[in-house]
């Protein structure tokens, strides 16, 4: 990898910005050199040529990159993030203590961090420029690593190519010594002792907005979501062909949209997301005083109201979405993520069971003898049954349709063998899936 090397991808770049701005301007060229209008052509040559030249490298490092390194902000952590408005200033975050802590989830976790820029919107080039691709890595990590493959690279002068590959670096790996703070930035007074207040004894803590570890996290869900494994799963399960391949449902994300409808002003990751930013579910914890098992002693079947009442956001949703009487592609994917939600909540309360209970718990259960397979190791050598995942699939698709046909008593012929049916395949190809 030699100089002149690295410099072609970035000549690369520099033509892919050209092309971009001016590719009305060119597109008309081509047209007027192949109808022979050479008045036209004569016309946008003069145009295009001292435009050409500003996106020469050599030209560009020295007339362009120093206006774009004084009109942008590199970091990992950004003040914008928290207000739009804001001019403090962002950070590269670089621990310097170790937090490789089990369960704490952050920054630190995460191998290399995107760095994130915001400033003048005419600047962001810049970012795609630092990115540029050069075989297996990029120009961003050569500079950071202080990659001796960058020698002569920015200038035919080495002190000078060095000074400007420093430039960079600096901006790139943000830390101010004295960081601008601004009147949007929120402020956190921390006491350093137990005696804070009598001896004023704080510091002043800046929060900054983690761009590029919601970046990371934005990207993540988004292939969970739309990815390919994820979307042939779901094809494979519309479609009834091919094998059932378990595939993630995303529950509790809420986005919070930063920017507004210009997403831009905050920064160029929160452009690429169309400002929106996920937030992780932070529910306040629910305090029991029994176990969260739906099952008594009498209980003939563990598909009960207490059951129900566990599954009861995805049932009503279930109940809502059957309840509009409409059959389309959309309708349909809804109507199967609540049921996939009630068979998912009904195999997590099937596994509290297998953890907590001990084994042989269900001989004095009045349970069904295909249930107690299911759920109690011990029964299944006191059975010796194979077809337990059958029985209790209709068990579970008997179940399902009753409470619909209760709530749904205007819908109740509909709710009738093709949707038993399908209650009950979905089931045993979860269980089938998880247990066989």
């Amino acid at each position: 990898m030699t100089a002149n090397y690295i410099r072609q991808h970035l000549q690369k770049t520099l033509d892919g910005f050209y092309e971009k701005k001016f590719g009305t301007d060119l597109r008309n060229l081509q047209k007027a050199i192949d109808e022979g209008n050479l008045e036209l052509v004569a016309k946008l040559k003069e145009k295009l040529e001292p435009e050409k030249q500003k996106y020469e490298l050599n030209s560009w490092l020295e007339n362009e990159l120093p206006k774009m390194l004084r009109s942008l902000k590199f970091g990992t952590h950004i003040s914008k993030g928290l207000h739009s408005s804001s001019k403090g200033d962002n950070f590269y975050f670089k621990a310097i203590v170790n937090l490789d802590e089990e369960y704490i989830l952050g920054s630190h976790t995460i191998p290399k961090l995107a760095i994130d820029a915001n400033g003048n919107a005419a600047a962001l080039p810049l970012l795609a420029f630092i990115k540029t691709q050069i075989d297996d890595t990029s120009l961003k990590e050569l500079i950071i690593s202080d990659s001796i493959k960058l020698k002569g690279v920015f200038h035919d002068n080495p002190d000078s190519s060095e000074e400007i590959k420093n430039q960079l670096k600096t901006s790139l790996l943000n830390s101010p010594k004295t960081p601008l703070v601004d009147d949007l930035n929120k402020h956190i007074l921390w006491p350093l002792s137990n005696n804070a207040i009598a001896n004023d004894d704080y510091i002043n803590l800046l929060p900054l907005h983690p761009s590029s570890f919601l970046n990371h996290i934005y990207l993540r869900l988004q292939d969970l979501k739309f990815g390919e494994l994820s979307q042939l799963a779901r094809k494979q399960r519309d479609s009834k062909k091919g094998p059932y391949t378990p595939y993630p449902i995303l529950n509790n994300l809420a986005v919070i949209k930063l920017g507004g409808a210009q997403p831009q002003n905050v920064s160029s990751l929160n452009s690429q997301q169309s400002g929106q930013n996920y937030l992780l579910p932070s529910f306040p914890p629910i305090f029991r005083t029994k176990d969260n098992i739906p099952l008594k002693q009498a209980d003939d079947s563990f598909f009960n109201e207490r059951l129900k009442y566990h599954c009861r956001p995805a049932f009503n949703r279930l109940k809502n979405i059957i309840k509009l009487n409409q059959n389309n592609k959309r309708i349909r994917s809804l109507r199967q993520d609540a049921l996939d939600e009630i068979i998912f909540t009904i195999l997590l309360i099937a596994d509290d069971i297998h953890r907590q209970k001990n084994s042989g718990w269900s001989e004095n259960y009045q349970l069904n003898k295909y249930e107690k397979t299911w759920l109690d190791p011990q029964a299944i050598e006191q059975t010796h049954s194979d077809d337990w995942s059958d029985e209790v699939a209709q068990r579970f698709a008997h179940w399902l349709n009753r409470w619909l046909q209760k709530e749904l008593k205007s819908l109740r012929d509909d709710l009738a063998k093709k949707e038993y049916q399908y209650w009950q395949g979905e089931m045993l190809n979860i269980l089938k899936l998880k247990y066989m």
